[in-house]
């Protein structure tokens, strides 16, 4: 993305140039529009692999009373791993943990979940706050996700905010001193404007 973002002077002066007397060559308006192209596609390439990376991580910690090995072997998608020759001996059962239907949950906001159980089951507040972490941190990323994808797309603050269910100062808050979406935009305006220009000019040649 560097290597990319270094030559997006080149294409920004060739873009001022054509509403100028110096009009660049066709092999310069060539290169300013594969810049701008490679600016918007890397961009969406690393944000698709942060998404990724956030939603494979492993559970760790995400409750307090499981050891990180447990944890690990409770996210690790093809079961638990086979118990070494000579291990220890299992101890006794221990009781029986609260189980929750996940078909119950209907909320759309995060914040809104541990209220719907509390209010739907027999389970205490901290109950349904250790049960549904996993499930609440996921929709947070999905919702920061979207709202990413939509400021990216232009809209404003308060029209993102409006979409995914939060304040504009919540919004603001999240993405402070982001300069990744300044620079989407502005690649995202580029490519437009290279774009827009290249139609002008072929449609003259009609």
């Amino acid at each position: 993305m560097a290597a990319w973002d270094a030559r997006r002077p080149v294409a920004v002066d060739i873009l001022d140039r054509l509403s100028s007397d110096e009009m660049p060559t066709a092999a310069e308006y060539a290169e300013a529009v594969h810049i701008a192209d490679m600016l918007v596609f890397i961009s969406e390439k690393l944000l698709t692999l942060y998404a990724g990376i956030m939603h494979s991580m492993p559970i760790y910690r995400l409750y307090p009373t499981i050891s990180e090995a447990e944890a690990i072997a409770l996210w690790w998608p093809w079961g638990r791993p086979a118990p070494l020759v000579g291990s220890v001996p299992p101890g006794p059962p221990k009781p029986r943990r609260p189980t929750l239907d996940p078909s119950i949950i209907t909320a759309k906001r995060p914040q809104d979940v541990v209220k719907e159980i509390v209010e739907k089951t027999s389970l205490n507040r901290t109950t349904a706050q250790s049960m549904t972490a996993a499930l609440r941190k996921k929709m947070r990323a999905d919702r920061g996700w979207k709202a990413r994808m939509l400021l990216y797309e232009g809209l404003t603050k308060a029209e993102v905010a409006k979409r995914v269910g939060l304040s504009p100062s919540r919004i603001s808050a999240l993405f402070k001193n982001d300069q990744s979406i300044a620079e989407h935009r502005r690649s995202r305006e580029l490519q437009r404007a290279l774009a827009s220009h290249r139609e002008q000019r072929e449609a003259s040649k009609r």
